[in-house]
């Protein structure tokens, strides 16, 4: 048997057109940061802006796109449907868009509560956290393992979609970063910025999913 022979040809696994599917990638990308800077805000006047509080800030973001990462890629191989990923992010916009809402009175429970502990602002900032930005984060996290699933045409094609996911989300966490930041919280504040981006996401994501169900029929 010759060696040509004994080469296989990449397996193949299901893939789709997915309407909206590389823009909203961009979307969640910028989305994280920009829920990421807003979180900074918000929880300045209750537990300062000290080392420690940008530490749990930045640590807890990080353990909550981890376990995205994670939960993403095993419901993508569960359930391979564009539909599946814009209803999950459009859970994640609204739970985005209860953040200011929820952030004041949350916050003050939680600091008086942790107010005369030893270490009550590590702890206060750090449950202040967990329940403020833990589902919108962990959902958004869900988003670039799910779109690479959908996206894979063949395995042998898949570091390179890998890649392109992770690089457009990226671009967008950037973006996200810095409009932020120079632009909207200046100009309009910490809680319309949440707004708009919980806007956005849900937009993206109800779109999405009206023409991916229309295409699934």
């Amino acid at each position: 048997m010759s060696a040509v022979s004994l080469e296989r040809e990449p397996a193949k696994v299901p893939a789709m057109r997915v309407p909206l599917l590389l823009t909203i990638v961009f979307v969640c990308g910028m989305s994280v940061m920009a829920i990421q800077m807003c979180a900074s805000r918000l929880i300045a006047p209750f537990f300062g802006t000290s080392l420690i509080i940008w530490a749990n800030l930045i640590g807890f973001t990080m353990i909550f796109l981890a376990a995205g990462y994670y939960l993403g890629g095993r419901i993508a191989d569960k359930y391979p449907q564009p539909a599946v990923l814009y209803r999950l992010i459009a859970i994640a916009a609204v739970f985005t868009a209860l953040i200011p809402a929820l952030s004041s009175p949350l916050m003050d429970v939680v600091g008086s509560t942790f107010k005369s502990a030893n270490g009550g602002m590590f702890f206060g900032s750090l449950f202040s956290i967990l329940l403020l930005f833990a589902i919108p984060l962990v959902l958004l996290g869900c988003v670039s393992p799910f779109a690479v699933r959908l996206r894979v045409a063949q395995i042998g094609s898949a570091g390179k979609t890998a890649g392109g996911i992770s690089s457009l989300n990226t671009l967008g966490s950037i973006i996200g970063t810095f409009i932020p930041v120079l632009l909207l919280i200046p100009s309009i504040g910490t809680r319309l910025t949440l707004y708009i981006f919980a806007f956005a996401l849900l937009a993206f994501s109800l779109v999405g999913l009206y023409l991916a169900q229309k295409n699934w029929k």
